[in-house]
């Protein structure tokens, strides 16, 4: 059966995870170094390169975060046919 973490204690992983393969670190490695499953890791990894292929480059260099309201997007962006009034 499956180990579930708490919210915290699973962003907490998630986060060392993404730091550690940042690093280079092998999914062997990262999971023996945090005490979680290889399967985990790796599902884990594969969650955040997912989430990180959806977003916008503005996002993406604001570090991910909601952007502010009133942030410039594009209409591309939100997959809309740029306004022409003529």
């Amino acid at each position: 059966m499956t180990k579930k973490f708490a919210p915290d204690r699973r962003e907490s992983l998630d986060s060392q995870i993404v730091a550690l393969a940042a690093r280079g670190a092998s999914i062997r490695r990262i999971a023996e170094m945090t005490g979680v499953s290889r399967s985990y890791t790796h599902r884990a990894l594969v969650a955040v390169r997912d989430r990180n292929s959806r977003i916008s480059d503005i996002r993406r260099e604001c570090g991910g975060q909601p952007l502010a309201p009133g942030s410039n997007i594009s209409c591309v962006a939100i997959g809309l046919r740029p306004y022409s009034p003529f």
